[in-house]
C-alpha cells in the first residue's frame, strides 16, 4: 500500500504518462540536529518548489531515517529503551537504500519505506517518490557507503557546532515526551562516539584547499568572487574536457553530469576552516549566519546546471527532443518557512 501520492497502480499509470529525466542527486550529510532538513527545504523553497504538488516537483526530498531495517523483537526492546544504536552503519538497509537511489537515478517512480520511531517499525504503507529534477538526500551516514556516495553528483555537508547541535536534540526529543536522562544517556553512548567514527573523520590534510568545480560551459567562475571564500575558479571550453565524469556502471548516463570522481572536496571553505573539511563533501554549509550565503550559492549553482547546455535532460517523447525545464529566480519566491514545517518526504519521528 502506497501512501502521499497514491498507491503502486496509480503511481505506475503516473510515471507511464510523464516525460522521463534523469535526476540531479544532492546528498547532505552532518551530525544529528545539523539542520540538515532545514538546509533542503531552504532550497526547495528559493526554488519555488515547496507549494508545487508533489507529483509535479522539479525537485524532491528523500531521508536517509527512511531505510532503517526492520528490527527483531530483542532490537525493539533495546530501542524503546533507548539502547539500540541508530546511528551505527549497520542500521541502515543499505541494499534497499542503494536500489531505490538507483532507480531514482534512472528517472523511474519509486516507492520509499516509511519508519516509523515510536513503534520502531517499518509500516505497511509507502511514499511514492515521482522523477524529478532534483533529488536531495540527507542523513548523517549518506557519504558512508562508497557505493551509494559516488551516486552524488553534488555533496553537501552541514557543519553546526556540537553544543548547538546537543541543544537542539535535547529540545526536540523532550517535546516528543521522551526523558532528560534516557536522551543525555543516549547521546554520550550512541550518538557522539558514531559521528565521531563514522560522520567526522572524513576530513582533508590540514591546510589543504581543494579546487572549487567547473561551470557549466560559462565565462565566470561558478561561486562570486569574495575574500570570505578560498577557492580556485576554472572555466572550460566546450571543445575542452568534460566538466563532469560519467557516473559509475550501475547509473551512467550521458543525460545527467556528475560529481563522483571530477569534483575536489569542498568547493566553498571558509576561511581558517581548512582543517575540518569533511573530505567527501564537495560543499561545506559553514556555521553561522555565513550559511545562507553558501545555500544561495548552491540554489544558483543548481540552476545553472539545470538550465546550462551541459545538462541535456532526455524526456520521453516520441520524437526524442530534450528539454529544459528551469527553475524561477530565487527572488520570484519569497518567503521564510514555517517553524517545524517539514517537507512531503520528511518523517515527524527522525531522531537525526
Amino acid at each position: 500500500m502506497a501512501s502521499a501520492g497514491g498507491g503502486h497502480c496509480e503511481g505506475a499509470a503516473h510515471e507511464a504518462d510523464r516525460p522521463h529525466q534523469r535526476p540531479f542527486l544532492i546528498g547532505v550529510s552532518g551530525g544529528t540536529a545539523s539542520g540538515k532538513s532545514t538546509v533542503c527545504e531552504k532550497i526547495m523553497e528559493l526554488l519555488g518548489q515547496n507549494e508545487v504538488d508533489h507529483r509535479q516537483r522539479k525537485l524532491v526530498i528523500l531521508s536517509q531515517d527512511r531505510f532503517y531495517k526492520v528490527l527483531t523483537t530483542e532490537q525493539k526492546a533495546k530501542a524503546l529503551k533507548g539502547q539500540y544504536n541508530f546511528d551505527h552503519p549497520d542500521a541502515f538497509d543499505n541494499d534497499l537504500m542503494h536500489r531505490t537511489l538507483k532507480n531514482i537515478v534512472e528517472g523511474k517512480t519509486v516507492e520509499v519505506p516509511i519508519y516509523d520511531f515510536v513503534t520502531h517499525s517499518r509500516l505497511a504503507e509507502t511514499t511514492v517518490v515521482y522523477p524529478a529534477d532534483v533529488v536531495l538526500f540527507e542523513g548523517i551516514l549518506v557519504f558512508y557507503s562508497q557505493e551509494i556516495r559516488d551516486m552524488f553528483h553534488l555533496r553537501l555537508f552541514v557543519d553546526t557546532d556540537s553544543d548547538v547541535r546537543l541543544s537542539r536534540r535535547v529540545l526536540r526529543d523532550v517535546h516528543r515526551g521522551r526523558d532528560l536522562e534516557q536522551i543525555l544517556t543516549q547521546y554520550t553512548t550512541f550518538v557522539k562516539p558514531a559521528f565521531e567514527e563514522f560522520c567526522l573523520p572524513t576530513q582533508l590534510p590540514q591546510g589543504l584547499v581543494p579546487p572549487a568545480p567547473v561551470a557549466n560551459l560559462c565565462d565566470r567562475p561558478p561561486w562570486p568572487r569574495s575574500t570570505r571564500w578560498q577557492h580556485s575558479a576554472v572555466c572550460r571550453s566546450v571543445s575542452g574536457p568534460r566538466p563532469f565524469p560519467p557516473l559509475p556502471p550501475s547509473a551512467a548516463s550521458d543525460s545527467a553530469p556528475s560529481a563522483a570522481s571530477g569534483w575536489g572536496p569542498s568547493s566553498v571553505v571558509p576561511q581558517g576552516a581548512q582543517q575540518g573539511t569533511k573530505k567527501y563533501a564537495d560543499v561545506i554549509i559553514p556555521r553561522g549566519v555565513d550559511n545562507m550565503v553558501a545555500i544561495n550559492l548552491i540554489v544558483q549553482h543548481i540552476q545553472d546546471i539545470l538550465n546550462g547546455d551541459i545538462c541535456k535532460w532526455h524526456r520521453g517523447g516520441s520524437n526524442g527532443r530534450s528539454y529544459k525545464r528551469t527553475f524561477p529566480e530565487p527572488g520570484d519566491h519569497p518567503g521564510v518557512l514555517t517553524s517545524g514545517k517539514r517537507s512531503h518526504l520528511e518523517s515527524s519521528s527522525r531522531p537525526h
